[in-house]
């Protein structure tokens, strides 16, 4: 089967883009509210990825998304309007879904999780016996879980390496926000959406890198 790996310059110009339209606002505890909070959602001529990015940063909905490694279906990349009116996630996701069905969608830990139809096997289900990490930015705290025994062990064990080389958006460690986390027996997709109703994130994206079957990106968006 062949196989497609997001382009990281076409993510970089989509988040660029996005990142100048939409304002990046603080978390605030929005776990509790975010599964009822109702919304007008009017969307013109954009695809299931940009309407994702706008759930995130205009609406604020936590959103973790785990990109297919295998060719998603056209229709996923076709322009489309969206208009509903006062509808919760739920009603949201089901027609975001439906136009672009080779994603599957649960709300776990106040979090719109994204991920294949198809199962994939990849880093985000990888157990974590324990994570204490203390005054540190949110980007540090994510590059801190590779350093955990249990998913430096994994990444040996599949010879897998992560990507780090396209820079973070607003992430001057001088200036940013600071946080602790210590959570035990989970996994690295419920550390990650821990991170984005917890700190100053509001998304991660979990891909392959292009031309290698064994590198993979994860960051916040």
């Amino acid at each position: 089967m062949n196989r497609i790996y997001i382009n990281r310059a076409l993510i970089a110009i989509i988040f660029v883009t996005l990142f100048t339209v939409f304002a990046i606002p603080q978390n605030s505890n929005l776990n509790c509210s975010t599964e009822n909070r109702r919304i007008d959602l009017s969307v013109h001529q954009k695809n299931f990825q940009e309407i994702l990015v706008e759930l995130s940063r205009k609406h604020r909905f936590p959103i973790g998304w785990q990109v297919a490694s295998d060719d998603e279906m056209p229709v996923c990349k076709h322009p489309v309007d969206v208009q509903l009116r006062n509808v919760d996630i739920n009603q949201i996701m089901t027609k975001v879904i439906s136009i672009c069905p080779s994603y599957s969608w649960e709300f776990v830990d106040g979090v719109v999780n994204v991920y294949p139809a198809v199962k994939e096997n990849t880093i985000l289900d990888t157990k974590i016996e324990i994570v204490q990490v203390g005054n540190k930015t949110s980007v540090e705290i994510l590059d801190a879980i590779f350093e955990l025994p249990d998913i430096k062990a994994q990444m040996t064990s599949t010879e897998t390496t992560r990507d780090t080389t396209m820079p973070f958006w607003n992430s001057d460690s001088n200036t940013a926000s600071r946080f602790s986390v210590e959570l035990t027996n989970t996994n690295v997709r419920r550390l990650l959406n821990y991170l984005v109703t917890n700190t100053d994130q509001r998304a991660w994206i979990y891909y392959k890198v292009k031309d290698s079957q064994n590198r993979f990106a994860l960051r916040f968006f």
